[in-house]
């Protein structure tokens, strides 16, 4: 143990310096930061959407890959493989206009308040959503617009 360290007060203390006080223990620090997180909303929302953020990479990827397997059925994709490479290719194209979409979102919670930008984000996600209807070719540019638009203004 003569090489580990231990990090106390933003300082790396090596073995041979003073070790930190008994107090400062894992269930002590455990008890700082959740008095830290419920001393502001604000971190208690930072948690909520990190979870929700972390199941829509889940549901996009279920739910995309059950949409277009149907296309399967319908005689446009030939078989999994297919879907397998519009799925990828949906995802690619995606994920530049998501990045887009969060540094825009930043921009604008800087000017508007927040119970405007939700509200736009719902309608923009439904239009999308909407849009899903006149789909007849998951390849088609129109249908990299339409998933491209629902993924950037779910991150949005």
């Amino acid at each position: 143990m003569e090489n580990e360290s231990t990090i106390y007060n933003g300082s790396v203390l090596g073995s041979d310096e003073i070790p930190p006080p008994n107090n400062l223990t894992v269930s002590h620090l455990s008890n700082l930061i959740w008095k830290v997180i419920f001393s502001d909303v604000k971190w208690t929302y930072c948690f909520i959407g990190a979870a929700i953020s972390h199941y829509i990479v889940y549901l996009y990827g279920t739910y995309m890959m059950l949409w277009l397997s149907g296309f399967i059925e319908s005689g446009v994709l030939k078989d999994e493989k297919d879907v397998e490479a519009v799925f990828s290719m949906q995802t690619l194209v995606a994920t530049p206009f998501s990045m887009v979409a969060l540094f825009l979102s930043n921009r604008l919670m800087r000017y508007l308040d927040i119970s405007v930008l939700i509200p736009f984000s719902f309608v923009g996600r439904g239009l999308f959503l909407y849009c899903f209807r006149y789909m007849k070719d998951p390849r088609s540019a129109f249908s990299l617009l339409v998933v491209a638009g629902l993924i950037s203004f779910s991150a949005f």
